[in-house]
C-alpha cells in the first residue's frame, strides 16, 4: 500500500492499518483498503536509540597492495554521520581502484570532508579539479569501502540507503547525517515555498520520509521527469513551516543555499488555510455540532456547504474550546500527532516473508500506524537480515 504523501508498508493480507471513518478510528485489513480511504499517520514522535550504533562485529579483508592502515571507527560519530550522508547525496565508488569520491564545488564543504575523513580514519583525502568536472574528496582504501558496503550505504545511486547505522543512533547523529544528505537538497521561495531533495534513489527517500516523520516534519512526495536522463527521479519534499522547520533543523552549509533557507525562516505562514491536512469521515456540521451554543458564531463556516471537509486546524481550534469534552478519538489525533494520507495504491506484492510483530501491539511502520501482526516497514531485502526494527519509530 502506497499513501499519496509516498509512505508506503508491505504486509500480510490480514494486516490491519488505521483508518479514519465517520464513526472515529477503525482498523482495516490491508486487502480491505480502498483508494482514497484516509489512512492514519504519524508526526513527531521522536523515538531515537540512546545510544550510538557499534561496529564491532566489522572484519576487514587484507589489505590491498601497499595501502596504508587506517582507524576503523567503533562507533557512530557526528563526523562520520555527516560522512555518510554526505556520500549518500554525492558519492559514489570506483571498485577497480577502492576508491571513495564525495564530490562539491564549494571549497567549505570540502574541507569538511577532508577534515572528517582524517579524524574518523585517519587517512589524509585529497580533493581533485579535474576541468568541466564538479571539484570532489577522494581516499583510497580497500577497507573503507569494505567498512562503507558493510554499513549498507549501496553501490550505486539508485540503490542507496540510510544505513541502518543511523536509524539506530541518537537523534543528533540523524541529524549529522542529514546535513551531510542536504548537499544534494535545495530550499525555494518562489510561489511555493519548500525544503526538496530530488534523487534516483527511491528507497533511501522511503528512509527519509520515516525519519522526517519522526522529526515532526510532514513531507510530500513526487516523480521528476529529468530530460537529460530521460527518466523520473524522485523528489520528497517539505513545505510551509514543515519547511522551515528541517531547515531550522538541519542547516546548509553552501552559503547560496543557507541565504534562501533563511529568507525561507522569515517567511509567515497562515496555519488557517492548511486546508490539505484534512480529518476523513468527520463532516465540518458534525465538529460544528459539538459546539455549545455559546460559541457557535465563530464557527459557522463549518456549515457553509463549500467546505466540503474538516481540516485538522479546524479539530485544534474547536478542541481548543471543547477541553475535556472532546470526543476521545478526536483528542487522540490531536494528542499523538496522527495525521491522515489517502490511499492511492494497493496491489498484490506477491509471497514474500515479512517480520513478525507481537500479538496486540500497535506500531509505526514507516509512519503508518499499524496493528502488531505479519508486516514489515519497507526496507531491506529480507534475505541480507537488516530488516528495519519497529523499535526505531514506535
Amino acid at each position: 500500500m502506497i499513501l499519496r504523501n509516498g509512505l508506503r508498508v508491505v504486509g500480510a493480507p490480514a494486516q490491519c492499518v488505521l483508518v479514519g471513518t465517520a464513526h472515529g478510528f477503525a482498523w482495516r485489513q490491508l486487502d480491505a483498503v480502498c483508494l482514497g480511504d484516509g489512512v492514519a499517520t504519524q508526526l513527531g514522535a521522536e523515538v531515537w536509540s540512546r545510544a550510538p550504533a557499534r561496529f564491532d562485529d566489522f572484519i576487514p579483508t587484507k589489505p590491498y597492495g601497499p595501502q596504508k592502515s587506517v582507524d576503523v571507527p567503533t562507533e557512530l560519530t557526528c563526523d562520520l554521520a555527516f560522512l555518510l550522508g554526505a556520500y549518500a547525496a554525492e558519492g559514489h565508488t570506483t571498485f577497480s581502484n577502492w576508491t571513495l569520491t564525495i564530490t562539491n564545488a564549494c571549497d567549505p564543504v570540502l574541507d569538511r570532508v577532508v577534515a572528517a575523513w582524517k579524524s574518523e580514519f585517519g587517512v589524509t583525502a585529497r580533493i581533485t579539479r579535474d576541468p568541466g568536472k564538479c571539484p570532489g574528496v577522494v581516499v583510497s582504501s580497500k577497507t573503507i569501502v569494505e567498512f562503507f558496503r558493510y554499513l549498507g550505504t549501496g553501490r550505486r545511486a539508485s540503490d542507496k540507503r540510510i544505513p541502518d547505522a543511523i536509524l539506530r543512533s541518537p537523534r543528533h547523529l540523524v541529524l549529522s547525517f542529514l546535513q551531510g544528505l542536504a548537499l544534494d537538497a535545495y530550499a525555494s521561495v518562489s510561489s511555493m515555498p519548500k525544503w526538496a531533495i530530488c534523487l534516483d534513489a527511491p528507497e533511501l527517500l522511503d528512509d527519509l520520509q520515516v525519519v522526517l516523520g519522526n522529526l515532526g516534519v510532514m513531507t510530500g512526495r513526487i516523480a521528476k521527469y529529468n530530460k537529460q536522463y530521460d527518466k523520473d527521479f524522485g523528489e520528497v519534499y517539505a513545505t510551509g513551516p514543515h519547511a522551515q522547520k528541517l531547515a531550522s533543523l538541519v542547516p546548509f552549509m553552501e552559503p547560496e543555499k543557507a541565504v534562501r533557507a533563511d529568507e525561507l525562516g522569515r517567511r509567515v505562514f497562515s496555519v488557517e488555510h492548511a486546508t490539505a491536512d484534512v480529518i476523513p469521515g468527520l463532516p465540518p456540521g458534525d465538529l460544528f455540532a459539538l459546539l455549545p451554543r455559546a460559541h457557535r458564531a465563530r464557527f459557522h463556516f463549518l456549515t457553509d456547504p463549500r467546505t466540503a471537509c474538516t481540516t485538522r486546524r479546524s479539530v485544534e481550534r474547536v478542541g481548543a474550546v471543547l477541553g475535556a469534552d472532546m470526543p476521545p478519538w478526536l483528542a487522540k489525533v490531536l494528542a499523538n500527532g496522527i495525521h491522515f494520507s489517502p490511499a492511492c495504491t494497493v496491489r498484490d506484492a506477491g509471497v514474500r516473508p515479512v517480520l513478525n510483530g507481537a500479538q496486540g501491539r500497535t506500531f509505526t511502520a514507516n509512519g503508518i500506524v499499524v496493528s502488531g501482526s505479519s508486516t514489515t516497514p519497507r526496507g531491506r531485502s529480507v534475505g541480507d537480515n537488516t530488516l528495519r526494527s519497529f523499535t526505531v519509530f514506535g
